[in-house]
């Protein structure tokens, strides 16, 4: 049977037998190692398993014992067993080939379908550099929909950018005719007018005699992985920004506490700024180093464990460290450690420490500390009347000093929650302290109040106190009372007032008494003295005798008036004292003493109103020596000691002496108060009475 010039066996066949319906199918084994397995026409487009059908019969062509092939012929050959076994023995002789044809088609609508759904890129370029085919990836790479917009043009008009093309195309020319296998990175903008990033593999394709007729490219869209890659950069950019920004220190530690770099290309130590510049240490000395050889002391082991807990995934807990520094200084950090992932290739976990400077922070806390202590012992120490009370008045827990608690007689755990003006002021002057204090709680300006307080004992004292606001402390306002007891400063302006009462008194006595002595004494014996001196005038012309009896009685009556003036005076203010001083006046009171009286003095001159002082205190104690104290002797001793004048007056007499009793002793108190001096009377019964005056000495 003759083929004609290369048509189909079926072709050839089906004219033959004058049946157009004959048809050939072919068996694709998967064992053969093809990648598809099943029945494909002519054509390699797969097909049903082939069945009988009314009219046609299938006849299965074997080779070597495996199905090959199948014809499918009229029914009609069925009834001629030679023809159609002619018919097959002279398909074997192509069948091969043909099954070959249909297995390449096969594949080749096989890898069409796989290209066009890979996301890879594929293209095959010839040696000019024109595109012959590519897949659907790589067209829309381009920014086309299909392929035959694609084919013909040229490669480096689709993927490569303007400004590079000439470069590449120089390259491309120098790679012929060989075009070695390569592979490279390019940027470039498709026809849609999107950036695009593609790495590319290439490789050459060779004819059987090893000539270079296409170029095959391979692509990897990678546009989005650049972004991202870009934005991660970006984002480590930032991150390596703010981490050597931070003011907190922050240092990356390996697993077992050593200090890292910063990754396997970096020997840099792996700290921000902060602690670099805070500690001052060299890059060398602190990688690989472990963070414990910077602290101070962990003798409680915290700084240890917070590490070894991060290096086992958990967060520490915060711990206060003492760190050496390169410059023999020491700082002082609050931190905490934190697990990390490593993102260096060597993929491990690690250990972020990361805190905050607070050398400066324990520097102003110890000092206010001491301020606190400072401020503390001075309130304790005070004299004055301390205590802190809230905005309802009521005292705080352990608010009140020293001077307050003994003062008032209050335990320190009695002291809080009590109301003050309820508890410390009498009860007719609480109404007016609670007003003051609620006045300044609402704004009122502090001003100094003079009210009653009283003891726990009961005792009033006479207190002036000012409520102050103080500055904010806690979340309470509080409000400082300071108090300063007057009792004793109010007895003695008390004492002053009668004292200046006394003198006033006194004066206007001695007036009245020197009034009256003038009156009585010298003023009489000065009238008569007048009258004689007239009768005289009258009756020295024709009764001499007479006129010479009355001069002399005027004289005598002149000389008791002149005795009664030095009398007069002498009470005022002795002459001797005036005339020679402070000794010789004592020493003539002793003399006019009706006791012994012993006199210890010097000699020298003083001011002569401290003269004075002294003259009258000795002289008004031994007039009472003599009058009241029954005493055998009296001893007076007036010496000089740290710029005072130290008068004593002592006896041995029946004591009990009374400064109340009596106006003298009170008189000498106001005598020397008025000098600033100081009169005190020691005088037990039985033992006697001593009297001491200190007068201050002027420069």
């Amino acid at each position: 049977m003759a083929l004609e010039d290369g048509a189909q066996l079926r072709d050839a066949l089906a004219r033959a037998l004058a049946d157009e319906s004959l048809a050939l199918l072919y068996w694709i084994d998967l064992r053969q190692g093809t990648t598809r397995g099943g029945w494909v026409d002519p054509q390699g487009r797969p097909v049903p398993e082939p069945t009988p059908t009314p009219g046609r019969s299938v006849r299965i062509v074997e080779e070597n014992g495996a199905r090959v092939a199948a014809i499918l012929h009229d029914a009609a050959l069925d009834a001629q067993p030679d023809l159609l076994e002619a018919v097959t023995a002279a398909a074997r002789l192509t069948i091969r080939s043909d099954r070959l044809q249909a297995e390449l088609r096969s594949e080749v609508a096989y890898i069409n379908t796989v290209t066009d759904t890979a996301p890879s890129l594929l293209s095959s370029i010839d040696t000019d550099g024109r595109i012959r085919d590519v897949n659907a990836a790589a067209a829309r790479a381009a920014g086309y929909d299909s392929r035959e917009e694609v084919v013909g043009r040229f490669y480096w008009d689709l993927f490569i950018d303007p400004a590079e093309r000439p470069a590449v195309i120089k390259r491309f020319a120098a790679l012929a005719p060989d075009y070695p296998p390569g592979e490279y990175e390019n940027a470039f903008v498709d026809a849609r007018g999107e950036q695009r990033v593609v790495f590319w593999n290439t490789a050459p394709l060779r004819d059987e005699n090893g000539v270079v007729y296409a170029i095959v490219s391979g692509g990897i869209d990678i546009t989005e992985r650049r972004k991202r890659e870009l934005e991660l950069e970006r984002e480590r950019d930032v991150q390596s920004t703010v981490f050597e920004a931070m003011p907190s220190i922050m240092v990356v530690l390996a697993r077992d506490g050593t200090i890292r770099d910063r990754d396997a290309d970096n020997p840099s130590v792996g700290a921000n700024l902060a602690f670099r510049t805070k500690l001052k240490w060299d890059d060398d000395y602190l990688v690989g180093r472990p963070l414990l050889d910077l602290v101070v002391e962990d003798d409680d082991g915290r700084a240890a464990r917070a590490i070894t807990a991060a290096a086992e995934g958990r967060r520490s807990e915060q711990v206060e460290s003492d760190l050496r520094c390169a410059d023999g200084g020491v700082r002082s950090f609050a931190w905490s450690a934190i697990p990390i992932a490593d993102v260096t290739d060597r993929m491990d976990r690690l250990v972020l420490v990361c805190g905050a400077d607070i050398t400066e922070r324990l520097r102003l806390e110890s000092e206010k500390e001491r301020e606190r202590a400072f401020l503390y012992a001075i309130a304790n120490n005070a004299p004055s009347l301390l205590c802190l009370i809230d905005a309802d008045g009521r005292l705080i827990e352990n608010g009140a000093n020293i001077a307050f608690e003994t003062t008032l007689g209050y335990e320190p755990a009695d002291i809080g929650g009590q109301l003050f003006w309820e508890v410390f002021v009498v009860a007719d002057e609480a109404v007016d302290a609670r007003s003051v204090i609620e006045g300044v709680v609402a704004g009122a300006d502090p001003a100094e109040h003079d009210h009653t307080w009283v003891t726990r004992a009961g005792m009033p004292l006479s207190v002036a106190w000012t409520c102050t606001p103080l500055p904010a402390i806690d979340e309470r306002p509080l409000f400082l009372i300071t108090g300063v007891d007057i009792t004793e400063r109010k007895r003695i302006a008390e004492d002053l007032r009668a004292s200046r009462a006394r003198l006033v008194r006194a004066e206007e006595l001695a007036r009245r008494a020197l009034e009256r002595n003038l009156h009585d004494g010298a003023q009489q014996r000065l009238v008569a003295l007048s009258v004689s001196l007239r009768l005289v005038e009258a009756r020295i012309g024709n009764e001499p005798e007479a006129a010479h009896e009355l001069l002399v009685s005027a004289q005598v009556e002149l000389a008791h008036a002149l005795e009664e003036l030095r009398e007069l005076a002498r009470g005022i203010h002795p002459a001797v004292l005036t005339d020679r001083g402070l000794k010789a006046a004592l020493e003539a009171l002793a003399a006019r003493s009706p006791l012994p009286v012993e006199i210890e003095t010097s000699g020298e001159r003083l001011a002569a109103d401290v003269e004075a002082a002294a003259y009258y205190v000795v002289a008004e104690s031994l007039t009472n020596v003599a009058k009241y104290a029954r005493a055998s002797s009296a001893q007076v001793r007036v010496r000089q000691d740290g710029g005072k004048l130290v008068v004593c007056v002592s006896d041995d007499g029946v004591g009990g002496a009374d400064p109340a009793a009596g106006s003298g002793l009170r008189g000498l108190v106001d005598r020397v108060a008025v000098l600033d001096g100081t009169l005190a009377i020691e005088s037990e019964r039985g033992r006697g009475t001593t009297i001491r005056a200190e007068i201050p000495l002027p420069e």
